[in-house]
């Protein structure tokens, strides 16, 4: 199996190795630590679209009991993984479109507060760095 994997690691998508990996799993000669040291070789080095269908898919096709509880252990890690990575970005994204949105909220305020004192709209839109549009917008 070792021979297998590091002869097409590279491959575009280890999809295409399906067939092959699960022939080799039924063999039986694997033992769950060196299907776990390959599986994350595989995941380090080779070339997946979606891992966790990759292991998903392999899982449902190999015979052996143990063999298929390690591949859904590791499949599931990595659907947590994402989902916690994208969480994550998410709140990080969230936050920082927040802090624009405040900035520009804040920057109109003053902008208002200017125009009504009677400054003028060149220089209301230089100091405030808002476009002349949006100020233009803001007087009415």
């Amino acid at each position: 199996m070792l021979e297998l994997l590091q002869k097409h690691i590279r491959q575009r998508d280890l999809m295409d190795l399906h067939e092959q990996l699960v022939r080799l799993l039924a063999l039986g000669y694997t033992s769950r630590r060196q299907l776990k040291t390959l599986l994350h070789y595989l995941l380090q080095a080779g070339n997946a679209a979606d891992p966790v269908a990759f292991l998903r898919h392999l899982a449902q096709n190999v015979p052996r009991r143990p063999h298929k509880e390690t591949l859904m252990n590791i499949a599931q890690f990595l659907e947590q993984r994402g989902h916690q990575q994208g969480l994550k970005q998410g709140l990080e994204q969230g936050l920082q479109q927040g802090i624009e949105q405040g900035e520009q909220q804040t920057a109109e305020r003053i902008a208002r507060a200017m125009l009504a004192n009677g400054l003028d709209l060149s220089l209301v839109a230089k100091l405030t760095g808002l476009a002349p549009e949006c100020l233009a917008r803001l007087q009415h």
